[in-house]
């Protein structure tokens, strides 16, 4: 039987954020300022900048049916 000890050198973080805007310009204006702050604190908290990045982005259409409600 054999044991190895060994500090972990890698952490995977899965994190995103999400919004909604008039426009998909506007919502994905607002949601790359938001994902962007997170990049600054992950910067911050000394991950390097080669160790980021976006692996899925998304824009779905938000309808409102004929009572103004707003459905996904």
């Amino acid at each position: 039987q054999g044991q190895s000890f060994s500090a972990p050198d890698l952490a995977v973080f899965t994190g995103g954020v999400t919004g909604s805007g008039k426009t998909a310009a506007a919502a994905l204006a607002a949601n790359s300022a938001k994902m962007n702050e997170v990049f600054a604190a992950l910067r911050k908290a000394g991950i390097a900048e080669k160790d980021i990045q976006t692996s899925n982005l998304s824009l779905n259409p938000a309808y409102a049916d004929m009572s103004g409600q707003r459905n996904v």
